[in-house]
């Protein structure tokens, strides 16, 4: 199984279509929210409920992209 992970920090104006996009080829899709402040959480978390290959990680504060791969 191969599965995409997408950091995301504010990207509410490009995640539903960057995750639409990806939906048919990965058997999982990964979404970590990085904190953001704007809508793209609540986006991610519609896409989860409508989609069974979305899972969504939410970091409590801004680790950034090296550490949010860690986590």
């Amino acid at each position: 199984m191969v599965t995409l992970l997408i950091l995301a920090y504010n990207e509410e104006r490009f995640i539903e279509k960057t995750v639409l996009k990806y939906t048919n080829d990965f058997k999982e899709i990964v979404i970590i929210d990085d904190a953001s402040k704007d809508k793209t959480l609540e986006i991610s978390k519609e896409l989860e409920n409508k989609y069974e290959n979305i899972t969504i990680i939410q970091n409590e504060k801004n680790y950034g992209a090296g550490k949010s791969f860690e986590i």
